[in-house]
């Protein structure tokens, strides 16, 4: 991309397989002031009606509104050039209407229209409220019917919606630039869209002190990687990558196994199927009983299957240490995917050991990649990398630095002007 003296922006587009030259695309009649700008394009009429012209579109549009922040980008083309107009409405843009007899049609020398498509970033709300009105349903009993109608989950297991009841978090998002849902008499609004570090993030963060919130944001990552990666790691290790471990431990491990009647997998997951039983049954009951019944249960199961033989001293410390870091996760839906991967990982172990624990990390990060939803990236800020968006995310700076809010999100950046 090439930034001339005027402010414009100039592109040659070619084939990727090839390199050849299809055309050129220009962001010009800029406007910073106002924050907006012109887009034209041309291409060979041999490379028409093959998308690339809407792939190009897109990609400058995102450019412009994401990158050199502008609020409205527009295009414009002749009225009797409908293929041009198509070309802009599948890349998102909305017809704003037509100047009448604008131009001359080079060919036939006729005085045509020249009609006007343009896209905003308010467009968020607009797309949003595109998915509620394709909802046709008898009732909505609650917010979360309405999160499973609009809600990708044939996409990712990994929420993209945050329920709340909090005030605190509706306001805390509004601000940020998501949209917030209200569904009468249900005291749950609907935040959207998520990404995967908003689970990570807590109310009590934005008040504590930088250090103070880097170290607890830091251990919530470090817990994901636990529960996520414990019960396939030690799977791998006794079955497949022995050599991993100390002698004296591979022999302890051994000993402790000697009389278990079933293979490492078996024995994990049946040890985590009678967790989750039992957290079941936690959510269920009434809270002034389910701790106690939790940690009894906990505590005579474990040692009963022990004593029995069925299970491993070694195989309890490891389902206790995946549960426990589970429990930093609040949001059902978000446990609920834990819980699928958990399962993937250990598939992967057993098949093929630490290598099969490899390749199911990547499948999941590809998954994760490859995800967005309402044009956010799923591992924003991360992927693609926002460096705003980075001041509040793993690590956390001072308030006093964080002056920008999600640029994909919002065309108002600027959110604290406060002096250091």
């Amino acid at each position: 991309v090439e930034e001339n003296k005027n402010g414009g922006y100039h592109w040659v587009v070619e084939l990727k397989e090839t390199h050849e030259l299809i055309g050129d695309i220009s962001a010009v009649s800029i406007n910073k002031k106002h924050q907006n700008c012109e887009i034209g394009y041309c291409y060979g009429s041999r490379f028409w009606g093959n998308g690339y012209a809407t792939e190009a579109l897109r990609k400058v549009i995102e450019f412009m509104l994401n990158d050199v922040e502008f609020h409205l980008v527009e295009t414009k083309h002749v009225s009797i050039n409908g293929a041009s107009g198509k070309v802009m409405q599948k890349a998102g843009m909305k017809l704003d209407g037509k100047l009448r007899e604008r131009r001359i049609d080079k060919k036939t020398g006729e005085i045509v229209d020249l009609v006007i498509y343009s896209i905003t970033k308010k467009d968020l709300v607009d797309k949003v409220d595109k998915l509620l009105k394709k909802i046709d349903i008898d009732g909505i009993i609650a917010s979360g019917s309405i999160r499973n109608l609009i809600e990708k989950e044939n996409k990712n297991n990994f929420p993209n919606i945050i329920s709340s009841e909090k005030p605190y978090t509706a306001v805390k998002y509004l601000l940020a630039g998501n949209v917030v849902i209200l569904i009468d008499n249900d005291p749950f609004v609907l935040v959207l869209p998520a990404t995967l570090n908003d689970f990570f993030t807590s109310q009590e963060d934005d008040y504590g002190k930088s250090i103070n919130v880097t170290i607890t944001r830091i251990i919530r990552y470090i817990t994901l990687a636990i529960t996520l990666l414990t019960p396939a790691i030690y799977i791998a290790v006794t079955t497949f990558n022995q050599e991993i471990l100390p002698t004296e431990l591979l022999i302890g491990v051994a000993a402790q196994r000697e009389n278990v009647p079933f293979s490492t997998f078996i024995e994990a997951l049946l040890m985590i199927l009678a967790f989750q039983i039992l957290r079941e049954s936690d959510l269920k009951l009434p809270s002034f009983a389910n701790s106690a019944l939790s940690i009894v249960g906990a505590l005579i199961l474990g040692e009963a299957a022990v004593s029995a033989g069925i299970v491993s001293p070694i195989m309890i410390i490891v389902v206790a240490i995946t549960a426990i870091s589970s429990l930093t996760f609040v949001e059902p839906e978000f446990t609920n995917a834990l819980r699928i991967y958990r399962i993937l990982f250990m598939i992967g172990a057993v098949i093929f050991g630490i290598q099969g624990v490899l390749f199911s990390f990547i499948f999941m990060i590809i998954n994760l990649v490859d995800y967005n939803f309402l044009d956010l990236p799923y591992l924003s800020p991360f992927s693609p990398p926002i460096s705003a968006d980075l001041k509040d995310s793993i690590v956390k700076f001072p308030t006093i630095k964080l002056k920008k809010r999600n640029r994909i999100l919002s065309n108002n950046n600027t959110k604290n002007v406060t002096e250091e």
